[in-house]
């Protein structure tokens, strides 16, 4: 039975660090031992945590026009979408492309940082499809992150700023994502308990990843967003491949 609090310590650990990742890593890593849904039942309230110990220290540096004005509309509008499918019981092959999708786009992005070169001039149209899709993920999957991310990651250059952002954005939609959980029967007291038991994981990941979120270069760190980026979706789209 450790293995669990193992990939949730390592998944609040990135997400400490980079502020994203804890989900979609424990969905891809821990899924093989429970379905995903009563997963993400115990693992989200512990997330909600996170999110607001982040945001409660660095409130300020939170993009707030940006949030609500250009992150919130289609993000909400794809979650509302995904949360339907998800009780249709549609859309496995979905998480499959996703995956496969987000390991393009993180080797484009690996690419070139490599080679120094400047990133695409920000495009309204094709960042906001993107980030419905990501809230049909997040619906779906409980990790959408990766969308909103790579959108994020060429409009917000201070890496404070981008992962209190997120904080902020992660609070809103997994707390309707929850809501949808409680009125399906899915949280409950047991999943609360075995939440309360992976609290140790969740206090060593914040305390390591703090630290090193402070100490990474900036450089370093956009290449680790892209890193977890494409490790999270080579592990979606493999897990599609095989069934799993």
């Amino acid at each position: 039975m450790l293995v669990l609090p193992l990939i949730v310590f390592l998944a609040f650990l990135t997400e400490a660090i980079v502020g994203f990742g804890a989900v979609i890593l424990t969905v891809t890593l821990g899924a093989h031992r429970m379905g995903i849904d009563p997963l993400l039942a115990r693992f989200l309230p512990l997330n909600l945590l996170l999110s607001f110990t982040l945001l409660l220290r660095a409130g300020k540096l939170v993009e707030g026009r940006l949030l609500l004005r250009f992150l919130l509309p289609p993000v909400g509008a794809g979650l509302a979408l995904g949360l339907l499918l998800a009780r249709l019981q549609g859309g496995p092959w979905l998480r499959g492309v996703f995956g496969l999708f987000v390991v393009i786009l993180s080797v484009s992005e690996l690419t070139r940082l490599g080679r120094a070169t400047p990133a695409s001039p920000p495009r309204p149209a094709l960042d906001r499809a993107l980030l419905a899709l990501g809230g049909v993920i997040h619906g779906l999957f409980g990790s959408g992150g990766p969308m909103v991310v790579y959108v994020l990651s060429r409009r917000v250059p201070g890496r404070g700023a981008m992962r209190a952002t997120l904080a902020a954005l992660w609070i809103l939609l997994n707390t309707l994502l929850l809501a949808s959980f409680l009125a399906q029967g899915q949280l409950s007291t047991a999943t609360l308990k075995d939440s309360v038991l992976l609290l140790p994981s969740l206090g060593l990941g914040l305390f390591l990843g703090e630290r090193l979120h402070h100490l990474l270069p900036d450089l370093l760190f956009r290449r680790l967003v892209y890193v977890v980026l494409l490790l999270a979706g080579g592990s979606l789209a493999l897990r599609t491949l095989l069934g799993g």
